[in-house]
């Protein structure tokens, strides 16, 4: 048995599967890290929760022959099913050393997509508030978008079903000496995510980033850990405060855009 590895995968190859020409078509045995694997599950078993909770929606809108709210939960349904196709696709991409496809993307439109979706359902008011018509950054669209929902469900779980307000904030921020945060200096989105729920207590505030630290009966620790990795591959950094009682505040920040970033000097010339 040989192996054969590129990337994250290891692939367990008979000896004579493998030639000048690569690998005959054969059984292969792929192994995958557990720690990846077991958060792209976690995230596309979120998606799929939210098209699942909605079904029993659809079918009371309808009956009330509320059409504009059936038309409304057909959107949230497709935003959210187009979520865990990109989750799933990334399972194709984990055979290369760079596991993201990164591109410029508008985040207020992505913030207000993940919103819809990561609180779809409950009764939660959601603000979006932001200072731009366009907040432009290089990421991963999908990854982006998974932290994002995961943020958002972790806001909602907090909130516990109650009438609470998740609050997002996008803006424009300079970083530098003074923001005292483990990033280069430069331009950057910030993005807040702020609720009212039961808050975090400060022990627990240390380690919420850490793989496999959950305070919840069914959960696994993955969903956070995953989204500071995300983060940290689009060179940024996520900050997190929280009170017992008054509820949780996630601010990710990331790199403008290089080309953005360009336009915003020559305006500022």
């Amino acid at each position: 048995m040989e192996i054969v590895k590129k990337g994250n995968i290891e692939c367990n190859v008979e000896p004579d599967a493998v030639t000048d020409l690569g690998i005959k078509n054969q059984m292969i045995v792929v192994t995958i890290p557990e720690v990846v694997l077991k958060g792209i599950v976690h995230d596309l078993n979120n998606a799929l929760c939210v098209p699942n909770e909605l079904l029993p929606v659809i079918r009371e809108k309808i009956s009330l022959c509320n059409k504009d709210e059936v038309f409304d939960i057909l959107d949230e349904i497709g935003l959210a099913t187009g979520h865990a196709i990109k989750i799933a696709k990334q399972l194709g991409c984990l055979s290369g050393n760079n596991h993201s496809i990164k591109k410029k993307v508008d985040v207020i439109n992505l913030v207000r997509d993940a919103g819809r979706v990561g609180l779809s359902g409950s009764r939660i008011h959601l603000e979006v508030n932001a200072r731009e018509k366009t907040l432009i950054v290089e990421c991963d669209e999908a990854g982006l978008f998974r932290v994002l929902v995961n943020f958002l469900l972790n806001a909602r779980q907090s909130i516990n079903g109650g009438n609470g307000v998740v609050r997002l904030n996008i803006e424009n921020t300079v970083v530098d000496q003074r923001s005292n945060l483990p990033l280069q200096d430069g331009d950057y989105v910030r993005i807040s995510i702020a609720d009212n729920g039961e808050g975090i207590s400060p022990e627990n505030l240390k380690r919420v980033f850490k793989p496999g630290f959950t305070t919840k009966s069914n959960g696994n620790g993955i969903g956070l850990a995953t989204s500071a990795q995300i983060i940290r591959e689009h060179d940024g950094h996520i900050e997190v405060k929280s009170e017992l009682g008054v509820g949780t505040t996630f601010e990710i920040f990331l790199p403008v855009a290089r080309e953005e970033k360009r336009r915003e000097e020559k305006r500022n010339f």
